[in-house]
């Protein structure tokens, strides 16, 4: 992986998107929408080996043509959540191009995580492709 950029991006635009995979087994129910199902906040932690969290960039993925879903291949059963830029924004984290051979869309959301800030990007996110909902 390149080198970590640590300052915000200002190429890209507050109200484009961050996408972000989320396996199966990190998939939680949330009793204040109702049990619909959501991301865990888990999902937005930093990795100690990896470094910040890894996400694509909408704005890049239209610039070479590409749809969301194309984010998913090579992970069959994954999600797919979308966060506004502005959100992350407005949440005191940067969000910055760290493309890579595999991914030229890639990026990264750059900054302190407390747990507050993990739960509120877990309930921002939008499903793109979502989890079945549970029938109780």
């Amino acid at each position: 992986m390149a080198e970590n950029p640590k300052a915000d991006d200002p190429s890209i635009p507050d109200d484009s998107y961050v996408l972000r995979r989320i396996p199966p087994s990190e998939v939680t129910a949330d009793c204040d929408s109702g049990w619909k199902p959501r991301p865990k906040s888990s999902n937005f932690a930093d990795n100690r080996e990896k470094g910040p969290v890894s996400i694509v960039l909408s704005c890049l993925l239209r610039k070479a043509e590409r749809n969301d879903q194309d984010v998913l291949s090579g992970h069959p059963g994954f999600f797919l959540v979308r966060i506004p830029v502005r959100i992350i924004r407005a949440l005191g984290l940067d969000v910055v191009a760290s493309p890579t051979s595999a991914e030229p869309a890639h990026g990264l959301i750059v900054g302190t995580k407390t747990t507050s800030i993990r739960k509120k990007l877990a309930r921002a996110a939008e499903w793109i492709v979502s989890p079945p909902e549970e029938k109780g």
